[in-house]
């Protein structure tokens, strides 16, 4: 296959499966610009579950904290 169409096919293959998540958890009414994304997000950023939770919280990541660890660690 070429390039493209192995991203083409690529696409088509992640709508269905998501299609088909979104289906088991019982959420059919998904949109065709819905199924490029996760099954299980309502796709706001807006919403505390599904938006950035460094924008949300005012928190620093995971790598953020590991890295600040890493930091602390050397510097002692």
């Amino acid at each position: 296959m070429e390039n493209k169409a192995k991203r083409i096919h690529q696409k088509q293959k992640f709508a269905i499966k998501q299609s088909k998540i979104a289906k088991i958890y019982g959420s059919n009414t998904k949109s065709v610009k819905q199924t490029s994304t996760s099954a299980l997000t309502c796709g706001n950023r807006n919403c505390v579950m599904c938006g950035n939770p460094r924008k949300m919280f005012l928190e620093l990541t995971i790598q953020e904290k590991s890295f600040n660890q890493t930091i602390k660690l050397i510097d002692d």
